[in-house]
């Protein structure tokens, strides 16, 4: 009887990291439609964004080191927030060198 409900229990965990994985993705892709539509990047913070990535890096390892059966929803929760870090931190220098972001800064600030 304690085998039912242990399964269960990593069925349930299984589920909640599933879904906070769609938050957490949908977190990031707004964030990024943002920052490519206004050219610049606010209020987001670089260092925070590597700290954030070097978590990740490390949930990725540890959920690896469960095996796959296991640590399969870890390792998809940090590797979908570890691209769409890796996908802010790009921006970071978009926002900079690019003459599209620069543009639609320049249309942002006209339109104020």
């Amino acid at each position: 009887m304690g085998t039912a409900y242990e399964d269960q229990g990593q069925q349930i965990m299984a589920v909640m990291i599933v879904c906070i994985t769609g938050l957490i993705a949908h977190g990031y892709y707004s964030q990024i439609t943002l920052v490519l539509k206004a050219g610049e990047t606010g209020a987001l913070d670089r260092k925070m964004s590597v700290f954030i990535l070097m978590m990740d890096i490390s949930t990725i390892a540890f959920s690896l080191s469960m095996g796959l059966k296991q640590g399969w929803p870890l390792l998809l929760l940090a590797s979908i927030s570890a691209i769409t870090k890796i996908a802010v931190l790009y921006l970071f220098r978009w926002v900079r060198f690019s003459p599209i972001a620069q543009a639609r800064r320049v249309a942002q600030n006209a339109g104020s």
